[in-house]
């Protein structure tokens, strides 16, 4: 927003484009700008623009697209951190298998060793899995679904996401 007290207008703008002048009668005298954002993430900056709005929203927006990006770079550190503890060298580590071993077990009927058709489902789907994967963990026609099938199926989808992500690289 750009309030111009020698036009006594009201101006918006957004990511710096011109949307429009929705106040065109400010009231004369001194103006006591206040911003409230609605919106978390939302900057304010209130200054005096000796400069032409659009300046000043290119060097405003030129600092925000620094700061976004400085983010994803971080985030994207943080994941091949957090990747690194669970895939080594395009294998899953000891520790994330023991894991998976254990939310397997969750899922079992007690006394079986392998899971239904609908028990897998139900792990794949809220172990976070495209049920459009589901297919190669249950082909036809089998009818249950052991750990090493599960782990095989999950190795597998890894091993191709970092065949993926070191192409997208």
């Amino acid at each position: 927003i750009v309030a111009d007290p020698d036009n006594r207008t009201l101006s918006y703008w957004r990511d710096s484009q011109f949307i429009g002048t929705l106040v065109t009668s400010l009231p004369r005298g001194s103006l006591y700008p206040i911003a409230t954002p609605f919106n978390s993430g939302v900057k304010v900056s209130i200054s005096s623009l000796h400069s032409s709005a659009h300046d000043k929203l290119d060097s405003y927006n030129s600092t925000l697209q620094a700061e976004r990006s400085k983010v994803r770079g971080l985030r994207r550190e943080a994941l091949k951190s957090q990747k690194l503890k669970l895939i080594k060298d395009k294998n899953l580590t000891p520790e994330i298998v023991e894991t998976l071993k254990n939310i397997f077990s969750m899922y079992l009927p007690p006394g079986r060793s392998s899971l239904s058709p609908v028990e897998a489902r139900r792990l794949w789907y809220r172990s976070g899995f495209r049920l459009l994967e589901f297919p190669r963990l249950l082909p036809p026609p089998s009818s249950s679904v052991s750990f090493s099938d599960f782990l095989s199926v999950v190795t597998s989808i890894v091993s191709s996401s970092e065949v993926d992500s070191s192409v997208d690289s």
